[in-house]
């Protein structure tokens, strides 16, 4: 289980957001080696003359950037902003790109290969490798170049197999399986040369009734519901290998605390020596010097106690493992970034390493240094093996590249970059002696293209090639021609006064035919906004249909999250007083009508739907809770301690004794009584993220024992943000149904829909009979 329940899915969600806001791709049929020149264009309906609104099968077979290219671990090679993958002489550069195939429930991925020096010309791609995965895991990720600019290293999965590593060559476009594991492999890194390969694999299943547990019993500790119910557990982190490519030899590293799992990555020196890899430390494990820190996040996590089935904590550092004799030491002795944010790069001659988003030790004298070390991250280079602290900036950067051929390296200085990826903040920095100091960017000769997006609200993504000089922009592709046949509601960027006289920003999807003198059904999707971003879904394909939405004639108003709260017991409270004010916004404006409300919740957003659902002053007509928490007492007892300790802050007391009295008040699940929406639940795969079909148990069977309208839909193999196509057309189109239902009491005469509706008129007929 991550973290616990509650930040797991905080955290698993940022993670989404990366993976989903670009876009781009071309179909075809894809096998593990297949070759093409030029993909084909995307499938879509040809013109009739007339536009069509947008459905949900539209996007899933959107064209879309498969996710960011990391700055790859030998560094050498150049690496352009953020999704691009540059080939260390600056030549090339590839993207991979992915779309959903409804019909064969494929997610395809492609590497595309594009000369850098033809990027203002537009040049037609060229196909290295196509993979299809009907696993919802990712086809085709990780891309690295070799320092020969002409080998690429990438994990792969082909249709019915595991993730492994493979390599392409760009010259002959030769295909190879470099490893052959049980299990999938989550990471890895290449030597520069392509000697060695260092790969982390998924953590095994454990079997917990053994002989002797089914002959004496088994000892239950901190395992969950779920996995005492299946019988199985999975060991807390991922296990790392080495393998000598030329001689095809495995051997295991090991860490000296715990390999961190969410995600891993390891970096591996060009020279294939020394590795660096993020671990979790045990709370035993904690230096006393560690108490001096002084920023609130991390006292926080610091005051934190292990999760008894991990025996760790949730604090990170960096380890150094000595690949020849497989030992590790803490590469600094001090915590890194707690949400993730940090990145690693190796000099190309292997004997300094670049780290963003960490903390330094507190093993100095200088008192002003010292209370800046105590309160911030910061931006450094680390000798190795020598650890030596080499300062670069006295706050935390995004390393965005790194450039062989003068030094440069790249960063930004801010991470909440919107999805347009806006280069107006990065900053160049070269080193002169042991001294790190900013670069003009003026002064930086023979810079690589940036491939960035470009996008708005109503402006379908575009691959464009920007000028780091003159900042022109120039088309490389288009990933969506089929667009040009489809009708889309217009997004506007609104405002009003949320909770705590706040302004609030969203997006208000109107319905392509929109009218100013109608009034409209609405339905509020939570969990985030971007006013520089082209939604058609929302922040995640769970749940989220906006665009499908307006296409059936319904307002949908995209609303962000406030973290001002979080963790207290103003948080659910103040987001449902921001959702009511959004509604008192459109109905005053005459937009909406206010008796026809919906709302959808995802992940962390359950909690506030809920909330919302059982303490609002509005009457929600339908909503979906969409695999998340609800700060209820069943996930309390079922998940224990990876849910219960913040559940205790989350409310202001544990739900025994007096602090029951207080959990009646504020739990949602002891309030279902006043739920008055029809209730759509969605609950996802085995246990990994929401806890599988025991997450959404509680409103399932309180609601249905008071006789109210509750639909719950369980996604066996489904990821926490839905990925295969016949998932998200379950998910999306289900939502879009749903609502079409209870706020328009409309139906999709699809013939295979008809026992979708004899159930959901059963509900209507419950609720009415309850009334």
């Amino acid at each position: 289980m991550r973290r616990n329940l509650l930040n797991g899915m905080r955290r698993s969600a940022r993670i989404g957001i990366s993976a989903f806001a670009l876009l781009f791709f071309g179909s075809g049929v894809l096998q593990p080696q297949s070759v093409s020149e030029n993909p084909p264009a995307p499938e879509f309906i040809p013109s009739t003359g007339a536009k069509r609104a947008v459905t949900v099968a539209d996007s899933i077979q959107m064209v879309r950037v498969a996710g960011p290219a990391d700055v790859r671990d030998y560094s050498g090679g150049a690496v352009s902003a953020d999704f691009a993958v540059f080939s260390p002489d600056g030549q090339w550069f590839v993207v991979v790109v992915r779309k959903g195939n409804i019909e064969r429930n494929q997610n395809e991925y492609s590497m595309l290969l594009f000369p850098a020096e033809k990027a203002f010309e537009a040049p037609a791609p060229v196909t290295l490798v196509t993979l299809a995965t009907t696993s919802g895991r990712v086809g085709i990720s990780n891309v690295s170049w070799l320092d020969d600019s002409d080998t690429l290293f990438f994990l792969g999965e082909a249709p019915g197999q595991t993730t492994q590593v493979y390599s392409v060559r760009r010259t002959s476009k030769k295909v190879e399986q470099l490893t052959d594991q049980k299990t999938n492999i989550v990471s890895y890194s290449v030597s520069a040369r392509g000697e060695s390969l260092v790969f982390g694999t998924e953590y095994p299943v454990k079997n917990l009734f053994d002989e002797t547990a089914l002959r004496s019993g088994f000892h239950v500790s901190g395992e969950s519901l779920y996995a005492l119910i299946l019988g199985r557990t999975q060991i807390c982190c991922e296990e790392l290998f080495m393998l000598d490519v030329g001689r095809s030899r495995v051997k295991p590293l090991h860490v000296h605390d715990k390999l961190l799992e969410d995600p891993l990555k390891v970096f591996l020196s060009p020279n294939g020596r020394y590795v660096v890899v993020r671990t979790y430390v045990p709370k035993v494990s904690f230096p006393a010097v560690w108490s001096r820190y002084t920023n609130d996040a991390l006292k926080q996590l610091l005051a934190q106690g292990d999760l008894p089935e991990r025996q760790t904590s949730f604090v990170e550092r960096y380890e150094l493992i000595d690949t020849l004799n497989d030992v590790s030491q803490s590469l600094l002795d001090s915590p890194v970034s707690a949400i993730g944010q940090s990145e690693v790069s190796w000099s190309a001659d292997s004997k300094s390493v670049i780290l963003t988003g960490v903390y330094l030790p507190l093993d100095i004298e200088d008192s002003v240094a010292l209370r800046a070390r105590e309160s911030g991250m910061f931006t450094v280079e680390v000798g190795v093996p020598g650890r030596e602290i080499y300062d670069i900036a006295n706050h935390d950067l995004k390393l965005i590249a790194r450039l062989r051929s003068n030094g440069i390296v790249m960063f930004r200085g801010n991470r909440t970059q919107h999805a347009s990826l806006s280069s107006d903040d990065v900053k160049y920095y070269r080193k002169r002696g042991s001294q790190w100091e900013i670069v003009a960017p003026d002064s930086v000769t023979n810079r690589l293209p940036e491939i960035t997006v470009e996008q708005g609200l109503n402006t379908p993504p575009q691959l464009v090639a920007v000028d780091t000089r003159s900042r022109q922009t120039r088309l490389l592709w288009d990933p969506n021609p089929q667009f040009e046949e489809l009708k889309f509601g217009k997004v506007e960027d609104v405002g009003w006064i949320g909770a705590g006289g706040k302004e609030v920003r969203g997006g208000l999807y109107l319905p392509p035919d929109y009218s100013p003198a109608k009034k409209y059904p609405l339905v509020i999707q939570t969990h985030g906004y971007d006013p520089q971003a082209f939604w058609i879904d929302g922040p995640f394909t769970s749940g989220f249909a906006a665009q499908a939405l307006a296409g059936k004639g319904i307002v949908v108003l995209q609303i962000p999250d406030s973290h001002d709260s979080e963790v207290t017991p103003e948080e659910a409270p103040l987001m449902v007083s921001t959702f009511e004010r959004a509604i008192d916004y459109l109905n005053g404006r005459g937009l909406i009508d206010a008796d026809r409300v919906g709302i959808i919740g995802f992940s962390r957003t359950c909690l506030y739907v809920a909330y919302m659902l059982t303490h609002s002053r509005y009457k929600i007509a339908a909503a979906t809770l969409a695999d998340g928490v609800d700060g209820g007492y069943f996930g309390y007892i079922a998940f224990g301690a990876s849910i219960a300790d913040e559940s205790d802050r989350l409310w202001g007391a544990a739900p025994f004794g007096k602090g029951l009295a207080t959990w009646l008040d504020w739990s949602p699940g002891f309030r279902l009584n006043l739920v008055e929406a029809a209730v759509r639940l969605e609950t996802y795969g085995d246990g990994s993220d929401g806890g599988g079909i025991l997450s959404q148990r509680e409103w399932f069977v309180g609601l249905s024992h008071l006789h109210k309208p509750v639909d719950l839909i369980y996604f066996p193999l489904g990821t926490h943000v839905l990925d295969r196509p016949s998932d998200r057309m379950a998910s999306q189109q289900g939502n879009v149904d749903w609502f079409c239902f209870w706020l328009k009491d409309e139906e999709d005469p699809d013939p295979t829909k008809v026992e979708q509706y004899v159930r959901w008129r059963q509900l209507r007929a419950r609720q009415a009979e309850d009334k």
